[in-house]
């Protein structure tokens, strides 16, 4: 009896003793879980934050891109009276430490506040009712979750046209319609002010050469970023303007910059801008280089590889399908394959030229810069995917190398760039002028110098030249009919 009543008092300590392990474990459990639910909901509900706002300003419209820590929902909408543009974000911290100053032809201002305690609302003040896109973006290097925004310049404050470029649409230059001449016979005395002839001559009645100059990434689109923090989209902007200003100096040729300012235009808008608005000859685009191997360097010159000839030619088919499908011009199966053919030997014509100027290029950069390989690369770039002119990417160096990088900092190193590239195009357009150009003028009527001789006058020069008295004295500057014996002229062959 008094051994079960033993046994009977250790069973119930040590349920005892359970029941407390029990409750201590269970506890420490349950304060684990709800330290848990406590972090997850602190987490869960924390709120996004803006940490910046970027404006961009091209020509057509303003881009604004918002900087968020997270994916933010967000809702946008108009107010009139003022017109005004609000964007709300859901769970948002309002409180911005510094909210951008901006004052433009679209914007007069912006405002950030919290709303409702944990929401956020952005109010820009708009000068104009304005048509607007908007968007989100994921995070990619060097950004993470954006909220972009482009505001459109409306048509009535559109800028007006460039004065050259409304020159440069026109066909041919007005031809000059010069009074005839009273001749002189050739004197042995020396006119009192005799000017030198130009260096070359001024060939009347043909167009410019006109070259597409772009330059890489822009705006929010840094391109390569340099070790030392070098932006690809910076330097690549001020050696493309160099050689728009070389190419400009040069008689015979217009360039024009797809993109003037630190703002992002797409890469089907590069070669639109290109082919439509300026009507260029010739497409070439800048760039600078990157790898992973901080060892790589140099520059190259890129055409269109194989790969992109059938995207090419589907965008060209599709084109020329959609213009006679608005005429109403199209024969299905006989338009298709009659364009299939015109496409064929438009696209092989591009291509061909390309790597022809891509050769004089490379001829003229490897004398001022070290060479990334020594031929003409191929690649899919889509900026290359043109045909309707020849086109090609110069990558002026590697920026992810510390030696390039410092070199395309250097200004003068960037202009040695820019004169070497314009020279190999103004090589290859004296080997292939486009028709009706000057340098297809210059490659059909040679220029020769003529030395004057006793009883010469200028309109038997002219005879024997088959030129014009007017394109004589224009080109050598004469401004009286005087010529005298031993005088050297330079005469272009052929213009009559």
């Amino acid at each position: 009896m008094t051994h079960t009543i033993c046994i009977s008092q250790k069973l119930k300590q040590g349920l005892l003793y359970f029941q407390e392990f029990l409750s201590t474990k269970l506890l420490l459990i349950f304060k684990i879980c709800l330290s848990g639910l406590i972090l997850l909901s602190s987490h869960s509900f924390a709120l996004d934050k803006i940490t910046d706002i970027r404006f961009w300003h091209a020509p057509e419209k303003t881009r604004m891109v918002i900087d968020l820590t997270a994916g933010a929902s967000y809702k946008i909408f108009s107010l009139e009276n003022p017109e005004r543009l609000v964007i709300d974000l859901k769970d948002t911290d309002g409180n911005m430490k510094k909210v951008p100053e901006v004052n433009s032809k679209l914007i007069r201002g912006i405002r950030v506040a919290a709303r409702e305690g944990k929401n956020a609302r952005i109010v820009i003040d708009l000068r104009h009712k304005l048509k607007m896109e908007h968007f989100a973006l994921a995070p990619q290097k060097p950004y993470g979750h954006r909220i972009v925004v482009d505001l459109f310049v409306p048509e009535a404050i559109m800028p007006e046209e460039d004065p050259v470029l409304a020159i440069i649409q026109k066909s041919v230059y007005e031809q000059k319609n010069p009074q005839k001449p009273v001749d002189k016979p050739a004197s042995e005395s020396k006119p009192e002010a005799q000017q030198q002839p130009a260096s070359l001559p001024e060939i009347t009645a043909r167009r410019d050469v006109i070259v597409a100059v772009d330059a890489g990434h822009g705006g929010e689109d840094p391109g390569a970023i340099g070790k030392g923090k070098t932006y690809e989209k910076t330097v690549v902007l001020k050696i493309a303007q160099d050689l728009a200003n070389t190419l400009n100096a040069q008689p015979g040729v217009t360039a024009m910059l797809t993109r003037k300012g630190d703002y992002f235009v797409t890469l089907a808008d590069r070669v639109k801008i290109s082919h439509q608005k300026y009507k260029a000859d010739f497409f070439v685009s800048v760039h600078a280089d990157s790898a992973g191997n901080a060892s790589a360097r140099g520059a190259s010159v890129y055409v269109l590889g194989q790969r992109g000839v059938n995207r090419t030619l589907s965008l060209y088919l599709s084109e020329q399908e959609q213009a006679g499908n608005a005429l109403g011009t199209n024969d299905s199966k006989q338009l298709s394959s009659l364009n299939k053919v015109l496409a064929d030997l438009s696209l092989d014509g591009s291509m061909s030229h390309s790597v022809l100027a891509a050769d004089k290029v490379i001829d003229e950069m490897k004398r001022v810069t070290h060479m990334h390989g020594k031929d003409v690369k191929y690649n899919n770039f889509q900026v290359l995917r043109n045909p309707y002119m020849p086109a090609i990417l110069v990558e002026t160096g590697f920026i992810s190398n510390r030696k390039d990088e410092q070199l395309l900092l250097n200004n003068k190193h960037r202009k040695q760039l820019a004169q070497a590239i314009s020279k190999g195009i103004i090589g290859y357009f004296k080997k292939q002028p486009p028709p009706g150009t000057y340098f297809s003028n210059l490659r059909d009527h040679p220029v020769v110098t003529h030395v004057v001789k006793r009883n010469e006058y200028l309109s038997t020069i002219a005879q024997k030249y088959n030129t014009t008295v007017a394109e004589i004295k224009s080109t050598n500057n004469l401004k009286s009919d005087s010529i005298r014996i031993g005088q050297k002229l330079t005469i272009t062959q052929g213009l009559k």
